[in-house]
């Protein structure tokens, strides 16, 4: 009967998860219980939907990003040229030239 084969099977699964020594490489002959037991802070320390305050929002495109002063853009360029060092950006090779593109 059903009743039958889930005491076979609870039976089974305390056995399994607390009374046989684990065989992974890093157990170190724990039960698997213990194991988990012993290693969940490791998963309370990754859970990312309480850390929400740590996550740094990304910049909406176009956006200049500000300084430390809040308002002052740390550039003043937003063009897809603009190499961040006060010069458009310049080809890897120099006798590179667009009309050679076209």
């Amino acid at each position: 009967s059903i009743e039958e084969i889930q005491v076979d099977l609870d039976g089974w699964l305390q056995y399994y998860n607390n009374e046989r020594t684990h065989t992974g490489k890093h157990c170190f002959g724990k039960t698997p219980m213990q194991t988990l037991l012993d290693s969940k802070y490791l998963a309370d320390e990754k859970m990312l939907d309480l850390q929400s305050d740590k996550i740094v929002p990304l910049l909406e495109a176009g956006k200049a990003e500000t300084g430390s002063g809040g308002d002052q853009p740390v550039r003043n360029n937003l063009s897809d040229d603009w190499n961040g060092q006060g010069a458009p950006n310049e080809p890897l090779n120099q006798n590179y030239s667009k009309s050679q593109n076209a």
